[in-house]
């Protein structure tokens, strides 16, 4: 059994361009159909989905335990 979502969020789809896209609450999606929405009327450029950020790459030092890498992937981004 899956355990319940820290937040209590629903997750949500949306057919984007012929292709499935969860979402991870209501009011992620929600923002997503205004960010869209923004975009078509030309305030807003750009509109990524979920772009992943690298935060630290993998480290190693001689001597030292190896750090794995760290990212970020934020809900969207545009300009």
């Amino acid at each position: 059994m899956k355990g319940k979502s820290k937040y209590n969020n629903i997750k949500t789809y949306r057919l984007i361009n012929g292709e499935k896209v969860t979402f991870d609450s209501k009011k992620e999606a929600k923002r997503y159909d205004e960010l869209e929405t923004l975009l078509y009327l030309g305030k807003i450029t750009e509109l990524t989905l979920q772009p992943k950020y690298l935060l630290l790459d993998t480290l190693r030092v001689a001597g030292h335990k190896t750090m794995a890498k760290r990212s970020y992937v934020a809900d969207f981004r545009y300009i």
